[in-house]
C-alpha cells in the first residue's frame, strides 16, 4: 500500500498562508557539482524556510530546515538542509523518512488546486533491491507512477555538522511540459522528512500542509514560483512540442523560447530516432516567428513514417540538447470497427464480442480525449492490434481463445451494466482441449490489472490459467463491495470462456491486494484451493475506507479462524514500512494458534517490495506444487 505513516493523526505547528513564493528563484550559469554540499558561489542564494512542522513525537527534534532554489535553461536546482545527527536510510524515505518530496504543479489556470503536476519522491537508500525508491515520479496528474528518474536527475544526500542535507538537479525535460519561460505559472510545495530508529513515523519540515501531497486523491495544492529573468546574453534556445502525439498526417510544432521571446534567425537541424534508436528523419529548418504568439517556431510532418513511438532531437550551437519522447498515431475508424463487428455478433461467443467491444470503447475514449502533452507509446499498438483482431473475427478466426500473450477480456457488470477488463494469461503451450486450475492475483494500491501479471511473473506459470481482476474507487482498491463483485464475475467470466478446474482456484495479492486476499476468501470461503499474501497486511488503513463499505480487522479472532483449514502462504519484508511487518507476524501467530497451514517467507532487510529472485520463486513454487499434494502439476 502507499498509504502509511504520513496520514497518521498528525499535528500540525501552523501552516503557511497560500502567496507568492519570494524572492525570485534565481538565474545562475553554472552547473552544480550534485555531492549533498551547498557550493561554495551557491551559498549566496537565498535562504528559505520550511515553517510548518508535521510531528507526532513533540519530544523529537527537527526544528529548523529550509531549502535554497535556482535554475537554469535547462535545469532546477534544489538544496534542503535540517538539523540533525544523521541520516537514517528506511524503505522508501520519501514516505517513511529520510526523504523529501517534491512538488512541481502547473498553476496557469490560477486555482487554488491543480491536476496537472509532478510529486517526486526522494530517499536515500543502502540496500541494492530498495535503490529504485532514490528518485522517482510518485504520482503525474493523480495518476501513481512509482516510476524511477533517468541518470540525468542527479540527487545526493549528506550528514555533515549536526545538519543532514539534500541536493536535487532536475532537467526541466524531466519535468515535461513545465518551463518557466512558457509563459506557465509553475508552484510548488515541499516537504522534507527526518527518521527515527526507534519510530515508523518520521518528522516532516514542509513548505504549507496539503493533505493531499503523499496521496492518491485528486487536486494539489501549491505556492507559485516567481523566476528571475536573465539578460538574454548566452543564454539557449529551449524548446518544447506543440503536443506529444499527432496522426500520421498531421502537422505538429516544435516552439523555441528563450526569456525575452524576441525574434529569433537560427537554422536547425531536426532528427527524427525510432524506438531503436535508428534516425528515421533529418532535416535544416528556419525558424519561423509567430507575432501575435511571440514566439519561434518550426512546422513539421512525417508523410513517409510509419505510425509508433519516436524521439525528436534538435541540433543547433544556441538551443538546448533534449531527447523527447513523441507518438504518431494511426488512422482509425472506430464507429466503423463496432458496426462491422456488430454484424457477426452472433458468431462469436458472448464473453469475446464483450471483450472486442472493451477494446472499441477504451480506443475510441483515449482518442477522444487526448491529452497534447502524453506520448501514448501504447496507443499506437493498441490501435493497430485492435483493427488486427477484429479483422481475424470478421474473417471466422477467434483468436482471443488461443491468444497465450498477457491480455485483457471484460465482462459486463452485474453492478452498473458497464464492461470491466482483467487481464489474463494462457499457458504457453495451451491447450483448448485440457482442463487448467487458476490462479487469480489482486494487484497493489493505485495500480491496475493492466500490468500486474508482467511486473508479479512469479504469478505467471505454464500449468495455470492466470487472471488479474481490476481494483474499483481509491487507489482502485478491493475493500470494496463492488470490487468485491467483480472478482467474482471475472472468475466467472474466464470459466465461461475456458476450461477451468473450480476444485483448484488459487487467490495471491500484493499489498494492497494482500489485504484484498484476506477479505475476498473471508466472504468466498469455499471458492479458493490456496491463498498467497505478498507484502499485505491484516487490517485497512483508516484513510481507505469509505462510506457504507464493511473492511474487517483480520487480526481479530472472529475473522482469524475461517483461515483455520486453508494452506497460506506469506510473504514479507520486515523493512517494510508501507504495509508493516509486525502486523503479519501478529497475523501468523494467530493462524498457528489455530492450527492453520501457514508457509512463511520472511525476508531480512526487504523492504516494501515485489519478490524476486530463485530463492523466493522456488519456495513459492514449491508450496503451489505441495498445497494438500492434489495438484497434479
Amino acid at each position: 500500500m502507499l498509504y502509511v505513516s504520513l496520514r497518521l493523526n498528525l499535528i500540525i505547528v501552523y501552516e503557511a498562508q497560500k502567496s507568492q513564493i519570494t524572492p525570485e528563484v534565481d538565474y545562475i550559469r553554472y552547473t552544480p557539482v550534485i555531492d549533498g554540499l551547498l557550493d561554495e558561489n551557491l551559498k549566496l542564494l537565498p535562504i528559505r524556510d520550511l515553517p510548518v512542522k508535521i510531528d507526532l513525537f513533540l519530544f523529537k527534534s527537527f526544528r529548523e530546515a529550509n531549502y535554497r532554489i535556482a535554475y537554469t535553461e535547462e535545469f532546477l536546482y534544489l538544496y534542503m538542509e535540517g538539523k540533525a545527527d544523521s541520516i537514517i536510510c528506511k524503505d522508501r524515505g520519501y514516505q517513511n523518512g529520510d526523504g523529501a518530496i517534491f512538488l512541481l504543479a502547473d498553476g496557469t489556470e490560477g486555482e487554488k488546486f491543480t491536476n496537472s503536476f509532478y510529486v517526486y519522491g526522494f530517499s536515500p537508500q543502502e540496500i541494492e533491491e530498495q535503490k529504485w525508491a532514490e528518485k522517482i515520479i510518485w504520482y503525474k496528474d493523480n495518476v501513481t507512477e512509482l516510476k524511477k528518474l533517468t541518470g540525468d536527475v542527479k540527487t545526493k544526500f549528506a550528514e555533515h555538522n549536526g545538519v543532514i542535507s539534500f541536493e536535487l538537479l532536475l532537467p526541466w525535460q524531466r519535468a515535461y511540459p513545465f518551463h518557466p519561460w512558457d509563459n506557465m505559472v509553475i508552484g510548488t510545495n515541499l516537504w522534507f522528512l527526518k527518521a527515527f530508529n526507534d519510530r515508523s513515523i518520521p518528522i516532516i519540515r514542509g513548505l504549507f500542509w496539503d493533505f493531499s501531497l503523499p496521496s492518491e486523491s485528486s487536486g494539489r495544492k501549491y505556492k507559485p514560483l516567481v523566476f528571475e529573468k536573465p539578460d538574454t546574453l548566452n543564454v539557449k534556445l529551449y524548446w518544447r512540442l506543440s503536443r506529444r502525439n499527432c496522426f500520421e498526417k498531421d502537422t505538429v510544432e516544435i516552439i523555441f523560447f528563450d526569456s525575452s521571446n524576441r525574434k529569433i534567425n537560427e537554422r536547425i537541424k531536426i532528427f527524427l530516432l525510432d524506438k531503436e534508436g535508428k534516425e528515421v528523419y533529418h532535416n535544416y529548418h528556419e525558424l519561423k516567428y509567430d507575432v501575435d504568439k511571440q514566439t519561434n517556431y518550426v512546422s513539421l510532418n512525417f508523410p513517409e513514417v510509419k505510425p509508433g513511438l519516436y524521439t525528436i532531437k534538435v541540433e543547433a550551437p544556441d538551443v538546448c540538447s533534449l531527447d523527447v519522447n513523441f507518438s504518431i498515431l494511426p488512422e482509425i475508424n472506430v464507429p466503423q470497427i463496432k458496426e462491422n463487428l456488430f454484424s457477426v455478433k452472433d458468431e462469436i461467443s458472448p464473453g469475446d464480442y464483450n471483450c472486442l467491444l472493451y477494446y472499441c470503447n477504451e480506443t475510441e475514449n483515449n482518442l477522444q480525449n487526448l491529452d497534447k502533452h502524453y506520448i501514448y507509446e501504447n496507443l499506437s499498438e493498441e490501435i493497430c492490434y485492435l483493427n488486427q483482431i477484429v479483422t481475424d473475427y470478421l474473417n471466422g478466426k477467434q483468436s482471443l481463445l488461443t491468444m497465450n500473450e498477457v491480455h485483457r477480456r471484460a465482462f459486463l457488470s452485474g453492478i452498473d451494466s458497464t464492461l470491466r477488463p482483467y487481464s489474463i494469461k494462457l499457458p504457453d503451450n495451451y491447450d483448448p482441449s485440457k482442463t487448467y486450475p487458476l490462479m487469480v492475483f489482486l494487484h497493489g494500491s493505485g495500480r491496475s490489472d493492466l500490468n500486474a501479471l508482467k511486473n508479479h511473473n512469479y504469478i505467471v506459470r505454464n500449468d495455470f490459467i492466470c487472471i488479474a481482476p481490476n481494483g474499483r474507487g481509491i487507489s482502485n482498491y478491493y475493500g470494496t463491495p463492488e470490487s468485491q463483485r467483480d472478482i467474482n464475475e471475472a472468475i466467472d467470466d474466464v470459466i465461461r470462456n475456458f476450461k477451468i478446474d473450480t476444485g483448484n482456484i488459487f487467490l495471491s495479492g500484493f499489498s494492497m491486494g494482500g489485504y484484498g486476499v484476506y477479505r475476498t476468501f473471508y466472504e468466498n470461503p469455499n471458492r479458493y484451493k490456496a491463498i498467497a499474501i505478498i507484502a499485505g497486511e491484516p487490517k485497512i488503513n483508516i484513510f481507505m475506507k469509505q462510506k457504507g463499505g464493511k473492511y474487517p480487522n483480520f487480526l481479530k479472532q472472529k475473522y482469524i479462524k475461517c483461515f483455520k483449514d486453508i494452506p497460506i502462504f506469506i510473504y514479507h519484508g520486515v523493512n517494510d514500512l508501507n504495509c508493516p511487518y509486525p502486523l503479519t507476524r501478529k497475523m501468523v501467530i494467530k493462524m498457528e494458534r489455530i492450527g492453520t497451514d501457514v508457509t512463511r517467507d520472511i525476508y531480512t532487510g526487504y523492504g516494501h517490495s515485489v519478490p524476486s529472485g530463485p530463492e523466493f520463486t522456488s519456495k513459492f513454487d514449491e508450496w503451489i506444487k505441495t498445497c494438500h499434494g492434489s495438484l497434479d502439476l
